[in-house]
């Protein structure tokens, strides 16, 4: 996926999928679980679980829910753990709008 070629919102997405990927394998590691246990209780193939740690590919809805319920973390958790509290990042602009003149 060329992010340039992609509305600010999406690489925002993207940028979401990373973070929470990230969080399940720190709060999965936190748990002492191995990626493979996890992945084959979740009905996930280990190299599913290992992208989408690393943020290489989204999960979907079923897969994500089916993590927390093998971790035993309420999905919000993960959230928590994945994005800070100023979710989502606002976009600065890049030049004057004709609501900002400034373009700040």
């Amino acid at each position: 996926m060329n992010p340039a070629a992609n509305p600010a919102e999406w690489r925002c997405a993207d940028r979401a999928v990373v973070l929470l990927g990230a969080a399940v394998a720190d709060l999965r590691r936190d748990r002492g679980r191995a990626q493979a246990v996890v992945a084959g209780a979740a009905g996930l193939h280990p190299s599913q679980l290992s992208r989408f740690e690393l943020g290489r590919r989204g999960a979907t809805l079923t897969q994500f829910t089916r993590l927390c319920v093998v971790l035993d973390l309420h999905p919000a958790r993960v959230f928590t753990h994945a994005l800070p509290a100023h979710w989502p990042p606002k976009p600065v602009p890049s030049a004057p709008t004709l609501i900002d003149p400034h373009g700040v």
